[in-house]
């Protein structure tokens, strides 16, 4: 009976911990705060979703549709494929995007018409007289005939100081003329027009001559013979 009554605490001390181990399994893990308990039958929360950003170059139609199908994942678009032409570099955390090269400019172009064998296109003088010159690339000037040239001079747009010398110049039979030189302060042909132009002065009966000084002056001219036009590209002045 000693032995019984010794023993006494010591069970009831075995007894309490296991009641206050039974009361935690019912009562769940512990955590900061009281929680509520939870169901499994209760929805599961949704991430959520971030927005996809705009890249800053076109995308083709494959990369547009995989970054759409990123955006109902809630995941950023790590991969697009630019447009040909768009080139895309990466260098560390830097990305150096290039743009296709901008079309080229397209060529003016001006109709002209057919006189005798040659082409004649209407060209504005020092914009105060229109008249229509030959497109001839085989004259080193633009020549103007002198009834022309004291037209110029009457109305106060070529003087003295726009004569800036004499020249000789040898004509299509071979035969060579002195003519007086001078500066054509505008010459317009279509919508384009140049500055400062070098001229030389034709006799009264000779013609009106668009020479190389004026389309040598151009990056690159041309005749279209199909369309009876005079092709001038981007003046370098």
């Amino acid at each position: 009976m000693r032995c019984y009554h010794g023993m006494k605490p010591f069970l009831l001390a075995v007894a309490g911990i296991a009641s206050f181990i039974s009361v935690v399994a019912q009562a769940g893990p512990v955590g900061d705060g009281d929680a509520p308990p939870t169901s499994n039958n209760a929805p599961m929360a949704t991430p959520p979703t971030q927005d996809v950003p705009t890249p800053p170059y076109p995308l083709s139609s494959n990369a547009a549709a995989s970054s759409d199908a990123n955006a109902g994942l809630g995941h950023k678009a790590t991969t697009t494929e630019p447009e040909p032409g768009v080139k895309v570099t990466r260098q560390g955390n830097k990305i150096r995007i290039v743009g296709p090269p901008p079309p080229p400019s397209q060529p003016a172009r001006i109709a002209m018409t057919r006189t005798g064998g040659a082409y004649v296109v209407p060209v504005l003088i020092n914009n105060l007289i229109a008249l229509e010159f030959f497109v001839d690339s085989g004259a080193s000037d633009v020549t103007i005939p002198a009834d022309v040239v004291m037209k110029l001079i009457q109305t106060g747009t070529v003087n003295g100081e726009d004569f800036i010398g004499k020249q000789t110049y040898r004509l299509a039979d071979g035969s060579t003329m002195p003519s007086a030189v001078f500066r054509i302060r505008s010459l317009q042909v279509g919508d384009k027009v140049l500055e400062n132009v070098r001229g030389s002065v034709a006799p009264v009966s000779g013609s009106l001559l668009l020479g190389q000084s004026f389309l040598s002056r151009f990056n690159s001219w041309s005749i279209d013979n199909t369309n009876h036009q005079l092709l001038l590209g981007s003046s370098a002045q």
